[in-house]
């Protein structure tokens, strides 16, 4: 891995490990990777203190990936917010592949990164949780 990549910086709300709770992989441990910002004001949003602008820490790549390792697991969850509101958002999926974990990306649908086109991995999930008018 280059070393200027671990210099990239993320604004991140937190980063847990838990028990996936919807779709494929419900019942399994994870580790989620809370990104800030949301495009959306949905009102049943259960985690608005991840749009709120002051809930975040900047972390680099470094911290995240020493941080995500800690946990000893696979399966690494991406959310928000929207995940895809961070510009470089395919710099930290294409490192986490690199280092072998699962990537799950929870998207409300809305925005893409065309960076993603680019990225051929088996291991790279992204699913889209559509928002109605709200």
């Amino acid at each position: 891995m280059k070393k200027d990549l671990l210099k990239e910086e993320f604004k991140v709300v937190e980063i847990f490990r838990t028990v996936e709770g919807e779709g494929r992989w419900v019942g399994l441990p994870v580790v989620f990777i809370r990104l800030e910002g949301c495009n959306l004001r949905c009102s049943w949003c259960d985690t608005t203190y991840s749009y709120d602008g002051k809930s975040y820490t900047v972390k680099n790549l470094y911290d995240i990936l020493s941080q995500v390792k800690q946990y000893n697991l696979k399966r690494v969850c991406i959310t928000g917010g929207e995940p895809f509101m961070t510009e470089n958002l395919d710099v930290l999926v294409k490192v986490l592949l690199d280092e072998g974990f699962y990537v799950f990306i929870e998207t409300n649908g809305t925005m893409w990164n065309e960076k993603f086109r680019e990225i051929k991995k088996d291991n790279l999930y992204i699913t889209c949780s559509p928002k109605p008018p709200f």
